[in-house]
């Protein structure tokens, strides 16, 4: 399910060369009722968030895990901020 929502956003959205994106977890992510669209947007706007603020170098890391009820996604990057 998120494989192709992030090949989508990954085919225009580039995060520049010195950023380095390791994925995992999404692979084994079970069909769920979500507007792909709305989800796209709000990845992108995660992902231009991370871009800024780690100013064009460091590691982002998109990770997922589900269970019988919940999917949880979890976006990280190595810039300064929350």
């Amino acid at each position: 399910m998120c494989q192709p929502i992030w090949g989508r956003i990954s085919a225009y959205y580039n995060l520049g060369d010195g950023i380095t994106v390791q994925l995992s977890g999404l692979d084994m992510l079970p069909d769920v009722m979500v507007g792909r669209e709305g989800l796209a947007l709000a990845l992108v706007n995660l992902l231009e968030n991370a871009r800024e603020a780690m100013k064009g170098e460091g590691h982002l890391e998109i990770s997922a895990d589900a269970d019988s009820r919940h999917v949880e996604l979890v976006i990280s990057d190595d810039g300064p901020g929350i």
